[in-house]
C-alpha cells in the first residue's frame, strides 16, 4: 500500500485532513482515476480540495471509516449525509455500511421503524430513487406505513415529499398483491457483495 499522505481541504474552511494515497485508492474506486470530471481533484501535489463537503461530515465518516471500516453510531441526518458524501466520492463500502446502519435500526424480523419524513426528503432530493438507500426507505414505507400513525404536525412533513419518492410509492403499493407483509433482506440493498 501505498504510503504517501495527501492533505485534504475540506469544506469553505479548507480544514485539513491527513490521509494515506494508499488508503484512498483502496476505499474509493475512483480516486486514482482523477481526472478534471472527478471529484477528487489535485489543486497540488499531493493536495485535494473537496470545498463541497462539511468537515464535520467528512470527520464523522471518512477519518475512522477509512482506515477501521467502523462508524461511530451517528444521528439518522449525519449518516444521510454520509451517504450522499459517499455517493459522490466513489466510496461503495461506505454506502453499504450506512445502509446496514439504516437496515439494523428500521427493521426487526417483521417489524418495521420508519425514517422521518424529513429524512426521506433530503434522501429523495439528494439521490436518485435508484440509489439503495431510497430503495431502502421506500420498502420500508411500502411495508410498515399508515396514515394513522401521523399527528398533525407528521401530516404537514408528508406533504412536502418529493414527487420522486410518493410517486415510487404509490406505483409498489399498486402493484399486484398490494402491499408487502416483511422488509426484504439486507442483501437486497447492498451495491457488492465482498463487504
Amino acid at each position: 500500500m501505498e504510503q504517501t499522505i495527501v492533505a485534504l481541504q475540506v469544506g469553505i474552511s479548507e480544514t485539513i485532513f491527513y490521509l494515506h494515497r494508499g488508503i484512498l485508492s483502496a476505499r474509493s474506486p475512483s480516486f486514482e482515476e482523477a481526472d478534471l470530471d472527478s471529484p477528487w481533484k489535485e489543486t497540488q501535489e499531493n493536495v485535494m480540495s473537496l470545498p463541497d463537503t462539511e468537515p464535520g461530515i467528512f470527520e464523522a465518516f471518512v477519518i475512522d471509516w477509512m482506515y477501521t471500516g467502523q462508524i461511530l453510531e451517528q444521528p439518522d441526518w449525519l449518516l444521510l449525509e454520509g451517504y450522499i458524501f459517499a455517493l459522490r466520492y466513489d466510496v461503495p463500502g461506505l454506502r453499504d455500511h450506512i445502509v446496514r446502519d439504516f437496515y439494523s435500526a428500521y427493521v426487526w424480523g417483521d417489524e418495521v421503524k420508519l425514517p422521518a419524513y424529513q429524512l426521506v426528503s433530503r434522501a429523495f432530493k439528494a439521490l436518485s430513487p435508484e440509489r439503495m438507500l431510497c430503495k431502502l426507505f421506500l420498502e420500508l414505507y411500502e411495508v410498515g406505513w399508515s396514515s394513522d400513525a401521523d399527528d398533525e404536525e407528521a401530516a404537514e412533513e408528508r406533504d412536502k415529499l418529493p414527487a420522486p419518492f410518493v410517486r415510487e410509492l404509490l406505483v409498489r403499493l399498486g402493484r399486484g398483491e398490494g402491499r408487502s407483509d416483511s422488509v426484504g433482506y439486507l442483501s437486497d440493498f447492498l451495491e457488492s457483495s465482498d463487504e
